[in-house]
């Protein structure tokens, strides 16, 4: 999806201090908590496809659930995380 030259919102699901040590760039930064508070979901767009990251993986596939379940139909997940984007598409960018 993020190579398809389509319009995506790239989200950051983790803590502020992990996105100051690395992102991808063009990403957003909304923490996995406020997302499953309910707190972010109006910030989340509708118009355009969600792709949602973490470090590994895991916290991006439960905020996926949790959209699923509030009703987002165009939403996937980065499977490995930054960890994985790092190692197949930016090889340097840090690894923490």
């Amino acid at each position: 999806m993020l190579d398809s030259g389509r319009e995506v919102a790239l989200i950051d699901v983790r803590e502020p201090v992990e996105w100051d040590i690395v992102r991808i760039e063009g990403a957003r930064l909304i923490p996995r908590g406020r997302i499953l508070s309910g707190a972010a979901l109006a910030e989340l767009p509708q118009q355009v496809p969600i792709v949602l990251y973490c470090k590994t993986g895991i916290r991006s596939a439960e905020v996926l659930d949790a959209l699923v379940g509030a009703g987002f139909t165009d939403a996937t997940h980065l499977d490995g995380g930054i960890v994985e984007w790092a190692k197949q598409i930016e090889p340097g960018l840090p690894i923490y």
